[in-house]
């Protein structure tokens, strides 16, 4: 009964969530005019001289309901999400952008966060992002403004401004805007100026803190940074593992194991007393579900993304498959823990309790061994997920119900 009510409001859920997330096309969307023109003085009259009424010509009703569809078009009042090759933002939009393409421009105001993932992102004087913008490229270059910059590149290029923290991670950054309060970077090359030449003054400030780490100290022009500033060396990446690393990995491991077998025996108690028949006589298509599931989850991916219209229900697919791969040794950990009860008649809780961590232990242990490891850690996983996916779907026959209750 649980299972089935548990099913159904996943299901409810799905809806809801595909009616409700607006979904919005790079490719269909409207350019809009911004103007960056501000006035820089206001005449005012003489107080002696007489001022001549301003001719003005009355507006039409037709003309104001056309201005304001035109306004309405050339505004988002909702998340954006935008995939795309190319993808151009020239319009506001009232609420957060996530982007996925290849090249990424914004020229326009932001009014959430913006999350974007692109091999270029550029943010030109006329973008202004009202929240965050988390950046995920190969380079991105800001001279709009940001509220808060968080960011991983391979170089970084902020000729803008950053209202309040920056925290980046590049191999170069070149900071010659203005950052309001703290900076926090790690990058092998940082510099000041846009220029290599050294007489060149630099329009760089920094309000508050810049703690940055790299190879080596950098020379900083005076009058950058009003604040402290922390040097930190980087130190060289290390293979090798401690012992205490091992124990905290076997640790996480086996805690979560024990987890998933907790919520396991909640939910699904035949599935955590019953593993028998799957390991013992259903193993094949136990396989045949961990080697379609992921295909047929991604194909389901990219179709609704190339559709458009259920983006949103697309990434929850996404979301799944990774969820699933997540507690796909877990899940075979628990489904072999059971076979070895079932083999050694072990029937109380605290002992099957026992022998999971023991079968967990195995299994980490195996999995350290090289090559040997690699092909069981994926055997192993497409067993534990097609055994997930093989007990979610209401595919068990008549006999199958009669063998787990002879069993």
């Amino acid at each position: 009964m649980l299972k089935n009510k548990s099913k159904i409001i996943a299901l409810l859920t799905l809806i809801v969530l595909a009616l409700t997330i607006p979904i919005v096309k790079a490719d269909n969307e409207e350019p809009v005019a911004v103007s960056s023109e501000t006035p820089t003085s206001i005449e005012t009259p003489d107080a002696n001289q007489a001022v001549e009424p301003i001719a003005t010509e009355p507006i039409s009703e037709g003309e104001e309901n056309a201005e304001a569809t035109s306004a309405e078009n050339n505004m988002k009042n909702s998340d954006a999400y935008l995939f795309g090759d190319t993808v151009t933002l020239d319009y506001i939009v009232d609420g957060n952008a996530f982007i996925f393409a290849n090249t990424v421009v914004i020229d326009s105001q932001i009014g959430g966060n913006v999350f974007v993932c692109a091999k270029e992102v550029t943010i030109k004087e006329n973008g202004f992002i009202v929240n965050s913008l988390f950046g995920f490229a190969e380079k991105i270059n800001i001279s709009g403004v940001v509220c808060d910059l968080y960011a991983a590149a391979k170089e970084v290029n902020l000729s803008g401004y950053i209202y309040r923290d920056m925290r980046v991670g590049a191999e170069t950054l070149n900071l010659t805007g203005i950052v309001g309060r703290d900076v926090f970077v790690d990058a092998d090359k940082i510099s000041f100026v846009s220029s290599e030449d050294e007489n060149v003054t630099s329009n760089a400030m920094i309000g508050n803190n810049f703690t940055y780490t790299s190879d080596e100290e950098i020379t900083i022009p005076e009058g950058i940074v009003n604040g402290e500033v922390e040097f930190n060396k980087s130190t060289p990446y290390n293979n090798s593992k401690s012992i205490n690393d091992y124990i905290l990995d076997l640790g996480t491991f086996v805690c979560t194991v024990i987890a998933i077998w907790l919520l396991a025996l909640w939910l699904t108690p035949k599935f955590v007393k019953n593993p028998y028949n799957i390991l013992s006589k259903k193993v094949l298509p136990a396989i045949g579900y961990g080697i379609l599931t992921p295909i047929v989850l991604i194909f389901a991916f990219v179709m609704l993304l190339v559709l458009g219209i259920t983006a949103g229900v697309s990434l929850i697919a996404l979301m799944l498959l990774v969820a699933l791969i997540a507690i796909s040794a877990s899940s075979f950990v628990i489904t072999a823990n059971g076979l070895v009860c079932s083999k050694l008649k072990i029937e109380k809780t605290t002992q099957s309790f026992g022998m999971l961590i023991v079968c967990a232990v195995a299994y980490w242990l195996i999995a350290l061994i090289p090559v040997v490891g690699s092909i069981f850690s994926l055997v192993a996983g497409i067993i534990g997920l097609g055994i997930v996916v093989y007990n979610i779907l209401p595919l068990k026959s008549k006999a199958d119900k009669t063998e787990i209750v002879a069993n």
